[in-house]
């Protein structure tokens, strides 16, 4: 494999690449065939090209002392540009680049070997091993990864249903233990957690697995046929917005409550100000802790996409969500759902709960 299928752009955003509704798409009659498909086309594929080390001809003046002044030709869109245009490839422009990557890490190849690229550095960046098949070996990476899709039957290990190519992810069973072959599976990105504290037996409290999607299921048809037993904690929840935090007469529940009410909070605000300064225009944060205990009253103590009662701490645990992303924390577009649902890798909503689960359920 040549240095081209590990090209990292510097204007590279992953966000670019994951823009498409792979939900939208139509069912396929034979998911076998659309994953051999999927993966003829990846050891097909055309590696990153057009970045070689060739540089483009500079038209200008030749004086030493006016050598920033020199336009460069790229290779890829022929117009003549200034150094501070290109980046360390010099023979195509900065914008051409981020286009050639665009366009690879959207192919079946750049998406299957992505994966694997962002393994080896989430372990690098854990300090735990990485024994799954090297990114720069494509044809070990593609009989590993096409391996265990074809024995999970080409079914998400997590819910059971169709798994589609484009939205195939890498997830480890056992936080403990780091990315090796015994411990890998392929899921849905619906279900990719990302680590918080709070593990229970070494596990994430956040993490998806398929005993927890089965629970999940059970509580819902327990609530759409005959109702819950679940009482919510509403003077749990008024008794930790009402209080100040050093209040000696407080349980160790609300106050572990109400450091979290604060956290969320004080999270808000610090996110809101980091997508302000990539440019993104967001209201202020209009949520305190007295509003947090009022949607927890409105919501009658349950998500609001899953219907599974929130927790304090544990599985299930709350967290403040944005119903829709291009907005910030507003009154209007927050809701409290559990934490397995509140990620960075894909974007819930009451519709996508009620698709994986059977059908709407009553708050």
């Amino acid at each position: 494999m040549t240095d081209s299928d590990e090209f990292d752009s510097d204007d590279f955003d992953s966000d670019d690449f994951d823009s498409e509704d792979v939900d939208s798409e139509d069912v396929p009659s034979d998911p076998a065939q659309e994953w051999r498909d999927y993966e003829e086309k990846a050891r097909k594929g055309r590696r990153l090209c057009g970045l070689g080390s060739r540089q483009g001809y500079y038209k200008g003046p030749r004086s030493k002392w006016h050598w920033w002044r020199r336009l460069y030709r790229c290779s890829t869109c022929t117009k003549f540009k200034p150094r501070t245009a290109f980046g360390t490839r010099p023979s195509s422009c900065r914008k051409c680049q981020r286009a050639q990557s665009t366009a690879y890490n959207s192919s079946p190849r750049g998406r299957v070997l992505r994966l694997f690229r962002g393994a080896q550095r989430s372990s690098k960046r854990r300090e735990m091993p990485y024994q799954l098949p090297d990114p720069k070996k494509p044809t070990q990476v593609f009989d590993f990864f096409f391996g265990v899709v074809r024995r999970q039957g080409y079914k998400c290990a997590i819910s059971g249903a169709r798994l589609p190519p484009k939205a195939a992810s890498l997830e480890r069973q056992d936080e403990r233990r780091g990315y090796r072959p015994d411990n890998v599976t392929v899921i849905h990105r619906d279900w990719q957690s990302t680590s918080h504290d709070g593990a229970e037996d070494g596990q994430s409290s956040s993490q998806w697995t398929a005993e927890k999607f089965r629970e999940v299921a059970r509580l819902r048809d327990r609530l759409r046929l005959i109702g819950s037993a679940f009482i919510p904690q509403y003077t749990l929840w008024a008794t930790a917005a009402a209080g100040p935090l050093e209040n000696r007469f407080f349980t160790e529940e609300q106050q572990t409550l109400r450091v979290r009410m604060l956290d969320a909070i004080s999270g808000a605000i610090q996110r809101t100000e980091a997508r302000r300064e990539k440019g993104r225009d967001h209201d202020d944060v209009e949520i305190d802790v007295a509003y947090l205990a009022e949607l927890y009253r409105r919501q009658h103590g349950r998500c609001a996409y899953t219907r599974v009662p929130l927790a304090v701490k544990g599985k299930f645990k709350w967290s403040v969500e944005r119903k829709e992303n291009d907005k910030g924390y507003t009154k209007l577009n927050t809701v409290l759902v559990i934490k397995e649902v509140n990620h960075g890798c894909a974007q819930w909503s009451k519709k996508k709960a009620d698709k994986y689960w059977g059908g709407p359920v009553p708050i």
